[in-house]
């Protein structure tokens, strides 16, 4: 005759087996999306706040062009 409460503790560990197997397949796939996304969040996000480029443009203009504003 079979213990009810082995029987119980073997249905106990078997749902949270179970539990822990979602769990990871869970976290799994949450890092993988977030590994796809990252790059397109981050250039979205420089796209709407974008940084000053480190060209020579330090200086400006000397002054207005010769021609005037309007040519």
């Amino acid at each position: 005759m079979v213990n009810k409460k082995t029987v119980l503790n073997s249905k106990i560990e078997e749902v949270l087996e179970e539990k822990q197997k979602k769990t990871e397949l869970s976290r799994r796939s949450f890092l993988k999306k977030s590994a796809y996304s990252a790059p397109v969040l981050m250039a979205m996000g420089n796209l709407v706040k974008p940084t000053p480029t480190h060209a020579d443009f330090s200086t400006g203009p000397d002054g207005p062009p010769a021609q005037g504003w309007n040519p």
